[in-house]
């Protein structure tokens, strides 16, 4: 389906449950998450970088410097030759208040929001790198483009989007209607993921007997 059959069918839904008035540029913004969402969700769109270690540095902004980051999978200290291990903010504070002043290689990550990865310990005098693997987001929209999520429904990101819009204007019931549907196409497409994923390491077990 392309992206301008997507915006048609949910300004036509919107329309049905009496929410015409949404602009163009509206629909096309809740396709793009529907789409980025479905993308996060149900494919294995991931990307890698290479950060290098700043002096005094805990929090890193990898939203901004790391190329259609939607969250991080993983990191690995290139010095240490270790994984980094992940634990919430309230983890570090139980270890010291003052956790953001420890010295030391990186061993802990800890989210602060969706830009913003923390490092625990971390270098006055920085030295290293690390390896970062992060989810991708899909790419920006023009309707032109075709929405492709897994070879699923078509639906699935004009039922996200449709949902969204009558959701912001507190339709909740209507909304719900696709929501039901979006969900069910998303278990449905897991699912298929976890099929296809059993099948490519029972191929590679083969190849290597």
């Amino acid at each position: 389906m392309l992206q301008s059959e997507a915006a048609s069918r949910v300004q036509s839904n919107l329309a049905s449950a009496g929410a015409a008035f949404f602009t163009a540029d509206n629909v096309s913004e809740a396709i793009q998450d529907g789409y980025d969402e479905s993308i996060s969700l149900l494919t294995p769109l991931a990307g890698s970088s290479v950060v290098t270690l700043s002096d005094n540095l805990v929090y890193y902004d990898f939203y901004n410097s790391l190329a259609s980051y939607l969250y991080v999978l993983a990191i690995y200290n290139n010095t240490t030759k270790r994984w980094l291990d992940y634990r919430s903010i309230k983890w570090l504070e139980d270890q010291r208040r003052d956790w953001e002043l420890t010295e030391g290689q990186p061993s802990v990550f800890t989210l602060l929001d969706y830009k913003y990865v923390g490092l625990w310990p971390t270098l006055t005098t920085a030295t290293g790198t690390l390896d970062v693997f992060y989810k991708k987001k899909g790419k920006q929209l023009v309707a032109a483009d075709t929405i492709d999520v897994l070879d699923l429904e078509p639906d699935l990101v004009e039922w996200y989007a449709t949902a969204d819009c009558l959701e912001q204007i507190e339709e909740v019931e209507k909304a719900q209607y696709y929501w039901d549907k979006y969900v069910a196409a998303v278990k449905t497409g897991q699912k298929l993921m976890l099929a296809r994923a059993g099948k490519d390491l029972a191929y590679q077990l083969a190849q290597k007997i």
